[in-house]
């Protein structure tokens, strides 16, 4: 064998070599990703007497339900003034990450602590109803685009108190997902602009902690805190008051190995007046 024919075996396998790196480098498949920024707000102001409301997250992950996965988005955990968003109309950053292009079908968000100040001087930590929260929805995420993301968490709606005077905190939160956003970034804040609204939706966590889309609970529900759980009782289907109308329930029961979701039909509950016609209830959050 000569020497030219062994400098093309070698210009080969060095070929080779970059083809195998570049695959292994892009998970195996070629896949491209796109940047997913992820913020969070509170468009609620909060009411006495509670003056202030720290939530710490510790993940954001995107499911993809093709692949049957979660994917990362940030697994770092943060605490956040939902008081500073509310006075300065902030969008705050919670995560950016690089994943996959794909379009993903829900986000999951988990909160460790909700800690509440009040005018008393006093701190203490609100019993958690779910602190692991998926809002099922549309996520697009294309090649080298950006995604934009935003959680408000309506703090008013949201924190309750329990029959012996605790708070207890049964979110609801209004996600909003942009893709082929523009996102800027000034230190921890976000401004969004353009793009596509894929998700503009209020969702309301239940009894069991589920997720429900356009829900709160009722406030004549009955909160109790035994054994560090919370115990939610709702009224009696079709007797809640017009402002918290009875939706859907989907219930997600999720394990290490696979995520079921099981959904409950409310029953019809009629809102026509005496003269036949629908009569919308007024429900704002």
């Amino acid at each position: 064998m000569n020497k030219t024919n062994l400098f093309l075996i070698g210009i080969g396998l060095f070929i080779v070599a970059l083809v195998i790196f570049f695959i292994r480098g892009t998970g195996g498949s070629g896949e491209t990703s796109g940047n997913v920024y992820v913020s969070v707000t509170n468009s609620q102001p909060l009411q006495a007497p509670i003056e202030s409301i720290d939530i710490t997250f510790d993940r954001v992950e995107l499911w993809d339900e093709e692949e049957r996965g979660w994917f990362e988005v940030s697994e770092q955990e943060q605490t956040i003034s939902m008081g500073e968003l509310a006075e300065q109309n902030m969008w705050h950053a919670l995560a950016i990450g690089d994943i996959p292009a794909h379009d993903y079908d829900r986000v999951r968000l988990g909160i460790e602590r909700v800690t509440i100040g009040t005018t008393d001087g006093t701190t203490t930590d609100a019993f958690i109803i779910n602190t692991l929260l998926s809002l099922d929805g549309s996520i697009r995420v294309a090649t080298d685009t950006v995604t934009s993301i935003n959680l408000d968490i309506l703090t008013d709606s949201s924190i309750h108190e329990t029959v012996d005077n605790q708070y207890a905190f049964i979110p609801v939160i209004k996600l909003e997902s942009r893709s082929d956003a523009n996102v800027s970034k000034d230190g921890d804040i976000f401004a969004v602009e353009g793009g596509t609204v894929d998700v503009n939706q209020t969702y309301g966590a239940n009894a069991n902690g589920g997720m429900r889309v356009n829900y709160r609970l009722p406030s004549n529900a009955r909160i109790e805190e035994i054994g560090g759980s919370l115990l939610v009782t709702e009224p009696q289907l079709g007797r809640s008051p017009l402002d918290d109308p009875f939706i859907e329930n989907t219930i997600e029961e999720e394990s290490e190995d696979d995520t079921a979701t099981t959904t409950e039909e409310a029953p019809s509950i009629d809102n026509s007046d005496e003269d036949g016609e629908i009569v919308e209830p007024d429900f704002e959050f």
